[in-house]
């Protein structure tokens, strides 16, 4: 009899930020608390320079393979970044989730530095990703001041990913009252009950 695998979830960090802050420690000890699963907060170098080539030549590295037990949480740069990547393997396996919380795909006004990271990688392939995996939630706030709403509607649009709208949480950091986030455990929690039980 096979050895049944373990469900991974990565944790994708955004700019300026590291997997020390807001809620992605608590993500991570909650998750693996309650649930058979595997945790890892992706250290991303250089997070206030950020270059696309070298967060995901790191993400490759610490993922190594994709597999239908590996889940993906990403915050912010860490969305587009994921999608990059995800949409640059040659043959991307099946995987079983992914969710994107303040996330886009195209510049952002306020933020000109990440024009260069967000075009680098080309177009993004979500037809490719969307084929990959079945579960794509995506979760923002309308009065985000730093990624506008607009920009991760319209990227759960191209992903025709689940949408959750908030009326309040901002970019969902530290300093706007985020270093838990209950929500999003609670809509992971369902997809690693699902994981854990096949």
């Amino acid at each position: 009899m096979s050895q049944k695998k373990e469900t991974r979830v990565f944790i994708l960090h955004g700019f300026e930020s590291s997997p020390h802050r807001n809620w992605f420690p608590w993500l991570k000890e909650t998750t693996e608390l309650e649930t058979p699963t595997t945790v890892q907060i992706v250290p991303f170098p250089n997070p206030n320079y950020p270059v696309l080539s070298d967060w995901k030549k790191t993400l490759g590295e610490m993922v190594h393979s994709i597999d239908e037990r590996t889940i993906f949480v990403a915050h912010s740069l860490g969305c587009v970044t994921l999608l990059h990547y995800l949409s640059a393997q040659q043959n991307l396996p099946n995987f079983a989730a992914l969710y994107l919380v303040s996330g886009f795909d195209q510049p952002v006004k306020n933020l000109p530095e990440l024009d260069k990271f967000i075009s680098d990688g080309g177009p993004i392939d979500f037809a490719k990703i969307k084929a990959a995996t079945p579960t794509r939630v995506v979760v923002t706030s309308v009065n985000d001041q730093i990624v506008p709403t607009d920009l991760t509607v319209a990227m759960a649009h191209h992903l025709d990913a689940k949408l959750y709208q908030r009326h309040s949480g901002g970019h969902f950091m530290t300093e706007e009252g985020y270093e838990t986030f209950p929500l999003l455990y609670d809509i992971l929690s369902q997809q690693l009950d699902h994981s854990t039980t096949d």
